[in-house]
């Protein structure tokens, strides 16, 4: 539109902008801007104004646009200085993910001290840690040599014991044989225990990747030699190649203890299995037999740390002290319950489940004297 504006009747200073909101022709609202010059001209001095106006609404259109842009531009801008943060950390904080690699790896016995060629600013935290590691080490193995050396040391007396006790029972002193027998007995089991503790590593380094189903055939073929375990039918149900990180003589040490058990309570059957809970990925080995089972208010009491499933008996298993012991090294314990089969089941979740097949194949192997 070209039209004349009326502007109000003011005096502005001459050479200042002054800003009027005016109507304009159709009625929109108009941001006006004016000036006040004197010209002069043949002596004279002519006062003009000069005022310039645009419609309100397309300054608040401009101005919206404008501010989207920015919003947009400075989104994008705040995006990739988040994700180039995102990347700086990460990257500088790699050396704390490979250094807590490390610990776990040392935790699970799949190495004995954290590698080197760190950043300069984490070296001497890994330095550090590896000279803990070595002093702890140090400081085990000197343990278990003190261990070792007790129980060997108490082994011979033992030995002259058990013969001072036949010469009793020659004699006729069989009372007194038989209090210092069972005292001699509870020595022993204390012995072994120590001995036991002496032969494994308590720091859990070095663990290997134990093959759990060829360990138990071999362990139950063993057991046929057991006294009156020629009568028991074992049926293994574990699937070849199921693995588990466990050293052979820890799983001989707990295995052989449990179906040991098992044998003496048995009247006709056991069954060996590994199985995966319904609710849970852990998987389990576990020992159940057809004898007459332990009752329910009882099952505390033998998981609890120095009690037998044997007391009355005079085998020479390690107990289920010992039992407790190394599974503890593993951060697990020892489960029991009531078997279908109508006695006890009791065992242990897997350390480390190598996560093999979950089929399992069924085998039965009769043990004979």
């Amino acid at each position: 539109w070209d039209d004349a504006l009326a502007l109000p009747d003011d005096n502005p200073a001459v050479s200042v902008i002054h800003e009027h909101r005016l109507k304009g022709p159709a009625g929109e609202n108009l941001l006006v801007h004016e000036r006040r010059l004197v010209l002069e001209s043949s002596g004279k001095t002519i006062p003009v104004r000069i005022a310039v106006a645009i419609d309100s609404a397309e300054l608040t259109e401009l101005k919206s646009d404008f501010l989207a842009e920015t919003m947009a531009a400075l989104g994008m801008l705040g995006a990739l200085l988040f994700v180039g943060l995102w990347f700086q950390v990460r990257i500088g904080l790699s050396p704390l993910d490979r250094l807590r690699d490390g610990v776990a790896g040392i935790r699970a016995g799949r190495t004995r001290q954290l590698d080197g060629g760190q950043p300069e600013e984490v070296q001497p935290l890994i330095d550090e840690i590896n000279f803990l590691i070595e002093a702890k080490e140090n400081e085990a193995e000197r343990a278990r040599n003190r261990a070792g050396d007790l129980a060997h040391g108490l082994k011979t007396p033992l030995t002259v014991l058990s013969g001072d006790i036949r010469r009793l029972r020659e004699l006729g002193q069989n009372e007194i044989a038989s209090d210092i027998e069972n005292v001699s007995n509870m020595m022993r089991r204390h012995v072994e225990r120590q001995l036991a503790k002496a032969r494994r590593r308590h720091d859990a380094l070095g663990r290997e990747t134990l093959d759990i189903a060829a360990a138990t055939d071999r362990l139950v073929a063993t057991m046929a030699r057991l006294p009156g375990a020629g009568h028991i039918d074992i049926d293994v149900s574990i699937a070849p190649g199921t693995k588990s990180e466990m050293t052979g003589d820890d799983f001989n040490d707990i295995a052989g203890n449990l179906i040991e058990n098992a044998i003496r309570a048995a009247n006709s059957r056991i069954r060996i299995s590994v199985s995966r809970g319904s609710a849970s990925e852990v998987r389990r080995f576990m020992v159940e037999d057809d004898g007459p089972g332990v009752p329910a208010e009882k099952i505390d009491a033998i998981l609890q740390r120095g009690q037998r499933l044997d007391e009355k008996s005079g085998g020479a298993g390690l107990g289920l002290a010992i039992v407790s012991d190394i599974l503890e090294e593993y951060d697990t314990a020892l489960e029991a319950g009531a078997s279908p089969l109508g006695g006890l089941k009791i065992g242990f979740p897997l350390p480390a489940d190598a996560g093999t097949q979950s089929l399992s194949v069924h085998h039965s192997l009769t043990m004979t004297k």
